[in-house]
């Protein structure tokens, strides 16, 4: 087949593909918020744990990014921030 001749698709196929497109450009549009909303909920855990660990005289390694302490600063005994 040469690269001048390109088959064709047939209307249904030529809709399901849009569909999909559309589909996966939404996905796309989605997914950062997403992603960065599950980042902020495991590194707010995390410090949330490494304070518990401490409280209880657990050992200090490993301990959070002071970025993402500062961020979250949330210490025991604190309500959480929603």
């Amino acid at each position: 087949m040469s690269p001048r001749i390109v088959r064709l698709l047939s209307g249904r196929d030529r809709r399901h593909y849009v569909r999909e497109l559309r589909l996966a450009e939404q996905a796309h549009r989605e997914l950062p918020a997403r992603v960065e909303e599950a980042y902020r909920a495991a590194h707010r855990l995390a410090c949330e744990e490494w304070s518990v660990r401490q409280f209880i005289g657990g050992p200090a390694e490993p301990s959070p990014r002071i970025a993402d302490a500062s961020m979250h600063s949330v210490g025991l005994g604190q309500p959480s921030q929603p």
